[in-house]
C-alpha cells in the first residue's frame, strides 16, 4: 500500500490550505483507492496561519471589530491559546496579519501605498487589552507597504513629521517620517514576548 503526504500550503486568495489538502487527497484516492492518505496542510505564516496553529496549539478563535487595510468597518479573529509550552499565565495570542491586512480584502483595487496595518493592529490591542503575554504574529500576505506604522499607532505609538504633526496613514506618508514618540505605548506592549512568524529572512 502507497502511503501519501499531503502538505500544501494555500493558494493566495482562491483556496485554504485545507481545501488544497482536501482536493489533492481526493485526486490520489480516485487514483489509487487503496492509498493511505494523510492530509496535513501547511502555512507559510500568511493566510491559513491562525486555523492551522489553532489546530495544532488547540485554543479558540477571539471575534474582533476592526478595519480593513483601506479602512473599511470589518471583523477579524485572532487565536488564544494555552498549549503547553506555548501559552503564559495570560496565555499567548496567535495574530494572522493577513486577517485584518491581507490581499484579498482589498479585491481587484490593491493600493498598496495607501494601505495600512491599522486593522492588525486593532487585533493585537484587543488581545493585550485581555491579558494576551505572548504575541505569534504570523506575517505574510499583507496589502500594505507602511512597515508595521499602523500596528504601531493602534498600540499607542505616535509617527510625527519634522513639524511635529502625526503621519497620515499609509506607506507612502513614511517617506515625511522624522521622529517615533514611543510615550504612548501600551505597558502591556512593551511587556509582551514577541514572536514573528514568517519564512524567509529579513534584516
Amino acid at each position: 500500500m502507497i502511503r501519501v503526504l499531503v502538505a500544501p500550503d494555500s493558494l493566495k486568495g482562491s483556496l485554504s490550505a485545507a481545501a488544497v489538502a482536501a482536493a489533492i487527497a481526493a485526486g490520489v484516492r480516485r487514483a489509487d483507492p487503496f492509498a493511505e492518505v494523510i492530509e496535513r496542510p501547511m502555512a507559510d505564516g500568511g493566510e491559513g496561519a491562525l486555523a492551522i496553529l489553532l489546530e495544532v496549539w488547540g485554543g479558540e478563535s477571539v471575534a474582533v471589530a476592526t478595519v480593513d487595510p483601506l479602512g473599511r468597518p470589518m471583523e477579524a479573529t485572532y487565536g488564544r491559546v494555552n498549549a503547553a509550552g506555548v501559552g503564559g499565565s495570560g496565555g499567548t495570542a496567535v495574530v494572522e496579519f493577513a486577517a485584518a491586512g491581507g490581499l484579498p480584502l482589498v479585491g481587484d483595487a490593491p493600493d498598496p501605498v495607501a494601505a495600512d496595518s491599522w486593522g492588525t493592529g486593532l487585533l493585537l490591542r484587543h488581545a493585550l487589552e485581555h491579558g494576551a503575554e505572548k504575541l505569534v504574529v504570523c506575517l505574510g500576505g499583507s496589502a500594505s507597504t507602511d512597515g508595521g506604522a499602523g500596528i504601531l499607532r493602534a498600540l499607542g505609538v505616535r509617527l510625527l513629521d519634522a513639524a511635529g504633526a502625526e503621519l497620515a496613514p499609509g506607506g507612502g506618508t513614511l517617506v515625511d517620517l522624522d521622529r517615533v514618540d514611543l510615550g504612548g505605548l501600551m505597558d502591556a506592549a512593551r511587556r509582551a514576548r514577541w514572536t514573528l512568524a514568517c519564512d524567509v529572512t529579513n534584516p
